[in-house]
C-alpha cells in the first residue's frame, strides 16, 4: 500500500442505499454477525472500516498518519479474517480504512466484500433469478436478494430498505429442519485472525 492511492478510494459513491439491485448479504465476521455485509463484483478489495474493525474486535486501532501529518484513510492490511456464510468458512485479507464513504453510502454497509472474497467463494450471481449461490463441493448456500421477493414491489419504501436477503434452503437443510438451518445461519464462531506485520 506504499504505492499509488488505488482509484477504488478516489472515486464517486458508486454504492447508494436504495438500489434494489445491491448485493447485500448476512454473514459472520470472526465472531460478530453482520446483518448486510455489501458484495461489490468490481471492487479489487476486501475492505473494511476502522469502526467496524474496532467493533468486531472489541479494542481500538488508531488512524494511521500520512507524511504530511494529515489522518490516511488506509489503517492497516488484517489477513486470515475469518468469513461465515451459513457453514462455510472463508479466510480472506481486508484492508481497513477510516471511512468508505468514496465507494459506499456508509448507510449501507461498512463491509464490502470484493472480487477476492468472490473467488475464493466460488460466489455466483443469477441477476435474473436475483440468486447469490456459495458453493463447496455438492453442498451450497444461496441467498435471494430482496426486490426479487413476490411480496417486494407491495412494501413501502423504508420497508423496503430494511427487507433482508431470503436464506434459500437446499435438500439436506430440508431434510434435517429448521433448526439446522438457523445454526447454519446463526452460529457463533470464535474470532481468528492475524496483524500483518508490516502495519
Amino acid at each position: 500500500m506504499n504505492g499509488p492511492i488505488p482509484s477504488i478510494f478516489l472515486r464517486n459513491p458508486i454504492i447508494t442505499e436504495g438500489c434494489p439491485y445491491n448485493l447485500k448479504i448476512p454473514c459472520n465476521i470472526g465472531h460478530v454477525h453482520i446483518k448486510k455485509a455489501y458484495i461489490d463484483l468490481n471492487s479489487p478489495l476486501n475492505i473494511m472500516t476502522r469502526m467496524m474493525y474496532n467493533w468486531l474486535m472489541r479494542r481500538k486501532l488508531d488512524p494511521r498518519e500520512d507524511a504530511n501529518g494529515g489522518i490516511s484513510n488506509f489503517t492497516r492490511r488484517i489477513k486470515g479474517m475469518h468469513v461465515f456464510i451459513g457453514n462455510f468458512t472463508y479466510i480472506v485479507d481486508f484492508m481497513i480504512v477510516e471511512d468508505i464513504n468514496s465507494i459506499i453510502d456508509p448507510r449501507m454497509s461498512q463491509v464490502v466484500l470484493g472480487i477476492p472474497f468472490v473467488e475464493i467463494s466460488n460466489m455466483t450471481h443469477d441477476p435474473p433469478e436475483g440468486v447469490v449461490r456459495f458453493i463447496n463441493g455438492t453442498d451450497e448456500v444461496a441467498y435471494k436478494m430482496p426486490h426479487k421477493i413476490e411480496q417486494y414491489d407491495s412494501l413501502l419504501d423504508l420497508e423496503k430498505e430494511h427487507t433482508k436477503s431470503v436464506y434459500l434452503r437446499n435438500k439436506e437443510d430440508k431434510r434435517r429442519g429448521v433448526e439446522y438451518v438457523m445454526i447454519k445461519i446463526l452460529g457463533f464462531y470464535k474470532e481468528c485472525l492475524k496483524l500483518d506485520p508490516n502495519t
